[in-house]
């Protein structure tokens, strides 16, 4: 089998054979740009909008030794990438016609989310048994695979893991994660009325912006002070203090005395907002 393995590698990888090297640039593309240089990305024999932007960093793919992470920093390092956000109608986008203007704003993936309510709430997944019990492929043997590496280095692993290794539970579904055993190479990037549904009464959601309430106002002491609380939110989920307005606004949510209740309350109108959950 292994030799087998080693066999199809090298034909894929031949320089004779430029598609795998495409196909690989190409979805990278999307990943940071919103849309591929072929599209739909399962066509590749679809007309690239740059066949000269896709030639090139197909063969300096190839030339590094097939490192994507090569790839991805000479796209996140490139001018194009720093070009601001376009807003685009699905008809452009799906256009043969279509212009790069930009990368385009689009939702981030359900473990994206989810990892950045845990950033902003300071509650993680935990690393518990039944994670590290998974098989096969799964995300629990993924991440058992590295928590052994890590004690063979004696390295200490972390108490908590990102949603990617964790089980997909109804939020995630709903964001359109898809299980492991379906061949996906697109995600729904439309809302539907699941998304809002458990947005807004998922029970794991809430208790983890309940904990993180719980936890910012504790953090707080005895001296609590509404306004650098609100600025520890915003700076948190949007890598910005709040408006005039957006602060007048949290001062009367939270009140001079603000409580935990009233914290749920400001994080979750935060993480609800178009802002937090487009990658822009």
């Amino acid at each position: 089998r292994a030799g087998r393995q080693q066999q199809l590698a090298a034909l894929m990888t031949h320089h004779d054979n430029g598609r795998l090297a495409r196909t690989i640039v190409n979805r990278l593309w999307k990943k940071l740009m919103g849309r591929g240089l072929v599209e739909p990305v399962d066509d590749m024999d679809s007309r690239p909008w740059y066949p000269d932007l896709l030639e090139w960093l197909a063969a300096d793919l190839a030339e590094h030794n097939y490192d994507l992470k090569h790839t991805l920093r000479t796209i996140a390092t490139s001018e194009a990438y720093r070009q601001h956000i376009q807003p685009i109608s699905k008809t452009q986008l799906s256009s043969e016609e279509y212009e790069f203007r930009g990368p385009i704003a689009r939702p981030l993936t359900a473990e994206q989310y989810l990892d950045a309510v845990s950033q902003v709430t300071g509650q993680w997944p935990a690393v518990t048994d039944p994670i590290l019990k998974g098989s096969g492929r799964a995300q629990g043997a993924q991440l058992a695979a590295i928590v052994k590496v890590l004690k063979l280095k004696e390295y200490e692993y972390p108490a908590y893991t990102r949603a990617v290794f964790t089980f997909a539970d109804p939020v995630q579904r709903a964001l359109g994660r898809p299980n492991r055993e379906q061949v996906v190479t697109d995600r729904p990037d439309e809302l539907t009325t699941l998304q809002a549904l458990e947005l807004t009464s998922n029970n794991s959601l809430n208790e983890k912006i309940n904990a993180g309430a719980t936890a910012l106002l504790a953090a707080q002491g005895k001296n609590k002070n509404s306004k650098a609380l609100i600025n520890t939110v915003y700076q948190r989920a949007l890598s910005r203090p709040p408006s005039r307005e957006e602060q007048s606004l949290a001062l009367k949510l939270l009140t001079p005395k603000p409580s935990s209740a009233s914290i749920a309350d400001l994080l979750w109108a935060i993480l609800m907002l178009p802002e937090f959950q487009l990658v822009q």
